[in-house]
């Protein structure tokens, strides 16, 4: 056997970004003043059209004729609700009018009901526009692509076509339905290169049929899985899903590779849907060679606690969530490579002896506090793994849950079950793999830590790592750099919740002076009795005020300088309870900018590192914190 150390691969990418000038004079002046213009090219980049049902601009009343009912009825930036005027959506400009209907300015006639309007205008209406669709490509599915309709005839609105960023594309507005996902209807199988189009662009596919049909794939599967050389492992992805489609660049296209995922698919990173639609998606297209375990993170408790429950609300539904965790809970736990690798999530379990015994487990509920269940997916090596000295098994206090594991125990795990190392995910780390001690009786390390997710949630600057297994046995990490992402506010905030954080700290300045100033009023006009009463009364509200100034200042600081590392709203709660580890939290120094100086991404690694132990742990939320 061929055991090769990493190399590094960096990935270079670029994304487009929307400058500040994006938001200029002349964008507002147009908003109000459309002209009707012919395209003169019938493949131009348009965005499509909703349907016919929905998001049309309503018609005004005369009554209702001034610029701001007009602004609040009629608004491009309103008519789809996860396309709104948001930092965490760049989605600007894909505003098309109403289908009937293109005003020119604000005349009376414009603003009239339609049957009242002058109908000699015909070029005030116009034909709906056509939908996007796919088109199929017989040969190879794989090569699909979307298209315009041809639309030579049609009048399309100058502020549809002129975009004030010329580099940001359009956005995709239009709903991937299941016949389009699907080939042959709804019988064949996924289109991954359309899913994938669509994910890239930040558009919604329907999910119920996938949601469906991969459900059916995870309850045919064991508790172990048996798979054979010829395997890519990947670890924690964490919500980058554009680190996802690195991925698959470099460890090779599923349908020429066998693929392992070891768990924890969502939270922290701000595109866990996306990764969970490819990933179910790559399940049905590839049954047979693509296989997902489950994670610590693929539980109720943990995406409530993060951020996974709320990216559902804000982007789907509730109902989304419920049929995400039903899925989690039929994943399988761990897996065997070639007779000679054994693939978890975390770690050992002192129940778990034999690996036959994995297959005894119950693994279609929510993840117990403890037991062996609960170990698969939370136990961790001993800081001090190959100490003769530490304990075979030991509480684990940083989880608040599980064990401690060390070099014995996998050693012995090992042997008694003929195999040659434990691969694992579950811990962030600076190069993507850690290769502990090896083995007695082989020269091969008995534990390996393995991390997938590079610029963990923004600011750990790791790099991360890949392992291919090929046919050869040849033993190959690979390891890469993040890839960029479009911009998302933490925890999937809008941008109004975000702002009015930052203007309640100035209401609350100017509350503070006027109650002052009122104070020192009565303190010139009032008897003695009076003045104490009236001071003890604002020296009440002023420190009530001062407080919530505070704490609104302290959770922007966060929101700012920890990026994905922000805490949930249910971890902000804590901390702000605990105020010790809050002002922890808010100590935090490193930027986002990736500093390719090795001192400062350690540096970066160790601070980062630091801040999220106090929430990598397991916390019942039914319970209050501690104070």
């Amino acid at each position: 056997m061929n055991f090769n150390y990493p190399r590094l691969i960096q990935v270079q990418y670029e994304v487009p970004f929307i400058p500040t000038s994006f938001f200029n004079d002349d964008f507002f002046d147009e908003l109000f003043n459309f002209e009707e213009v012919q395209p003169t090219d019938t493949n131009d980049n348009l965005c499509m059209m909703p349907p016919q049902s929905s998001h049309n601009m309503p018609f005004v009343e005369q009554n209702n004729a001034n610029p701001l009912n007009l602004m609040q009825q009629w608004n491009p930036f309103l008519y789809h609700q996860h396309h709104m005027l948001s930092p965490f959506r760049f989605t600007f400009g894909n505003f098309v009018p109403n289908q009937n209907l293109i005003p020119h300015s604000f005349s009376s006639d414009n603003l009239r009901h339609p049957s009242q309007r002058n109908t000699d205008n015909k070029n005030r209406f116009r034909p709906p526009i056509p939908q996007r669709q796919p088109r199929s490509n017989n040969n190879n599915n794989q090569q699909n692509e979307l298209y315009d309709t041809p639309r030579s005839d049609l009048l399309v609105s100058k502020l549809t076509r002129d975009r004030i960023c010329k580099d940001v594309p359009y956005p995709i507005v239009h709903l991937l339905l299941p016949e389009e996902l699907f080939s042959n209807g709804t019988n064949g199988p996924p289109n991954i290169s359309i899913l994938v189009h669509h994910l890239k662009n930040e558009a919604d596919p329907t999910w119920r049929l996938l949601f469906l049909l991969v459900k059916q794939h995870f309850q045919q599967e064991p508790n172990l899985l048996t798979l054979s050389n010829g395997c890519t492992i990947v670890a924690d992805i964490h919500g980058q899903f554009y680190d996802l489609l690195t991925i698959f660049e470099l460890g090779r296209h599923p349908r020429e590779q066998q693929y392992l995922f070891l768990g924890d698919y969502v939270d922290r990173g701000s595109f866990s849907c996306e990764c969970i639609f490819l990933l179910f998606a790559l399940k049905i297209r590839y049954p047979k060679t693509f296989y997902l375990l489950r994670g610590n993170h693929e539980t109720k408790q943990m995406t409530k606690m993060f951020t996974f429950y709320n990216e559902c609300k804000v982007k789907y539904s509730v109902d989304f969530w419920n049929e995400c965790m039903a899925i989690f809970d039929c994943l399988p736990l761990c897996a065997i490579i070639d007779e000679r690798f054994f693939c978890c999530h975390a770690g050992l379990s002192p129940h778990i002896r034999s690996i036959n015994q994995i297959n005894r487990l119950n693994r279609f509920q929510e993840t117990p506090s403890d037991g062996p269940l609960c170990d698969l997916l939370w136990s961790d090596p001993h800081p001090q793994f190959s100490n003769p000295t530490t304990p075979p098994w030991s509480f684990n206090d940083q989880r608040k849950c599980s064990f401690y594991f060390n070099y014995s125990i996998c050693s012995q795990f090992l042997f008694e079950n003929r195999l040659l190392s434990v691969i694992r995910a579950h811990e962030v780390v600076p190069n993507g793999i850690v290769y502990f001690e090896k083995g007695q009786q082989t020269d091969f390390p008995v534990l390996m830590t393995l991390f997938s997710a590079p610029n963990y949630c923004d600011v750990y600057q790791n790099i991360a790592s890949i392992i291919i297994y090929d046919q050869k046995r040849n033993f190959q990490p690979i390891q890469y750099r993040h890839r960029p992402h479009p911009f998302v506010l933490p925890n999937h905030e809008s941008g109004f919740v975000f702002g009015n954080r930052f203007m309640l700290t100035y209401v609350n300045e100017i509350l503070l002076t006027i109650l002052q100033s009122r104070a020192r009023q009565k303190s010139q006009t009032s008897s003695m009795d009076e003045q104490d009463d009236v001071t003890r009364r604002l020296d009440l509200k002023e420190k009530l005020l001062t407080d919530h100034t505070k704490k609104c200042r302290a959770i922007n600081n966060m929101n700012l300088k920890l990026a994905n590392l922000t805490p949930s709203e249910n971890l902000t709660k804590k901390a702000i309870v605990n105020k010790d580890v809050f002002e922890e939290v808010l100590l935090k120094s490193t930027t986002n900018n990736i500093d390719t100086n090795e001192n400062t991404q350690q540096n970066a690694f160790e601070q980062a590192l630091k801040i999220d132990s106090l929430y990598e742990e397991r916390i019942d939320l039914n319970e209050p914190a501690k104070a």
